[in-house]
């Protein structure tokens, strides 16, 4: 992959530009907490001292920030790739060592490792997940590990993400934090021409909500394109919309994640969530079922000019004992970091013996413990639903699609 260094000359007056604007992720973002659950978001900044991260490097409860970060070039780089690199990283002022993959000892803080081909075999265990262009973006524990492919687009996607006033700033994600304590149990990036019907299912054709919709095994399939769809339409009368599940309740205690792209349309709402144990049983605690909604997508502009992820757990069945506790994470449609925006946004759920944790792309939003923290296997789900929560039907706007490029799910090691 040969990339001309032209474009390089004009990246340090992008970052210039960018640098100067950036914000914390968070500016435009509130979060506000359901039934039962104030008190119980903790999103408070720690230090900024220095810490076992490494000299030169500064955390606190949302981002690591680092002054510099050791380059690393495998063998199968070319040498005009190398030198794109160099003057990129450079000319971005974050002071990086450059070493060459003999070199590499996996003791400092950061790194970045730089390779020709987009995805690197020998790293795969490392997929933190593959970005928008010709590369793919790896993690490793606290070392940060970060593997890219084409030039251009790695160092695009830095100036826009990663480098904020001469800094490089990572998430603290899930990867980075319990490497140690969870594995990959389910990876599917959704790549081929149909769904695994190993792993999926279609879920039953029944009627949902009250505005008569109905889930259909035509409105989920794969695009063909690395994205499974989850679609919206109105066929032949009739509300029709998709709904897969995991095969069984073949998961439990762990981290669920999807990054998707959300449906832009009222009347509607995609969700990614989880069926656990027995949710209809009634003993007026969550331990023995619960429904977990990792997020619901509420775009409801038309009735009342809100746009918003629910988050939420339901317990006791879905009757007169039905039990729930939730929290609404609101976003303005014209924030720049709207999850309302048409591309790519990740959401995740952290299930361990003492809580429920929601994340919006890497940052902690809410956590409950509901009623006790349920024991039981889970099977997964990603739906769309009609229904007038979501405000007024919008057919002008159908079809619409809740557009998935992977899910995974982390599982707690036993080794």
């Amino acid at each position: 992959m040969k990339k001309p260094l032209l474009f390089l000359l004009v990246l340090a007056l992008v970052m210039s530009i960018l640098s100067s604007c950036a914000d914390d992720s968070k500016k435009n973002q509130n979060t506000d907490t359901g039934t039962g659950e104030s008190g119980e978001n903790e999103n408070d900044n720690g230090s900024n001292d220095k810490d076992e991260n490494g000299e030169g490097s500064v955390t606190d409860d949302k981002n690591i920030r680092a002054k510099n970060a050791t380059v690393v070039f495998r063998s199968d780089i070319s040498d005009e790739t190398r030198q794109a690199y160099i003057s990129a990283l450079d000319r971005l002022g974050i002071g990086c060592t450059y070493i060459t993959d003999d070199e590499y000892t996996g003791e400092d803080p950061f790194y970045i490792l730089v390779g020709e081909t987009s995805v690197i075999e020998d790293y795969k265990e490392y997929q933190y997940g593959k970005l928008d262009g010709d590369f793919s973006m790896f993690a490793r524990g606290d070392n940060m590990l970060l593997i890219f492919g084409d030039v251009e687009s790695s160092v695009n996607w830095l100036i826009e993400n990663k480098i904020k006033d001469g800094e490089l700033v990572f998430a603290k994600t899930f990867e980075h934090i319990y490497y140690d304590k969870y594995f990959l149990a389910l990876y599917d990036d959704f790549n081929g021409d149909a769904l695994d019907l190993n792993t999926w299912a279609y879920d039953d054709e029944t009627e949902r909500q009250d505005y008569g919709g109905w889930w259909d095994d035509s409105m989920s399939y794969l695009d063909g394109n690395g994205n499974l769809v989850i679609a919206a339409d109105y066929v032949d009368g009739k509300l029709l919309s998709g709904s897969v599940t995991s095969k069984g309740h073949a998961y439990t205690k762990g981290y669920y994640e999807i990054r998707c792209k959300l449906p832009l349309v009222t009347g509607l709402w995609s969700a990614f969530w989880l069926r656990a144990g027995n949710v209809g049983g009634v003993d007026g605690t969550s331990i023995d079922g619960v429904e977990i909604d990792i997020m619901e997508s509420i775009y409801n502009y038309k009735k009342s000019g809100d746009t918003y992820i629910n988050h939420a757990l339901h317990w006791d069945g879905y009757g007169q004992y039905h039990q729930y506790a939730g929290s609404k994470t609101h976003y303005d449609l014209n924030a720049e970091n709207s999850v309302f925006d048409g591309e790519y946004h990740v959401f995740g759920l952290e299930w361990n013996d003492e809580w429920y944790i929601m994340y919006i792309d890497g940052v902690e939003v809410w956590r409950s413990k509901g009623a006790g923290i349920c024991n039981s296997n889970a099977q997964i789900v990603m739906s769309i639903e009609f229904g007038s929560w979501a405000g007024e039907l919008d057919y002008d706007n159908y079809p619409a699609a809740l557009i998935v490029d992977y899910v995974k799910v982390y599982q707690q090691k036993t080794w």
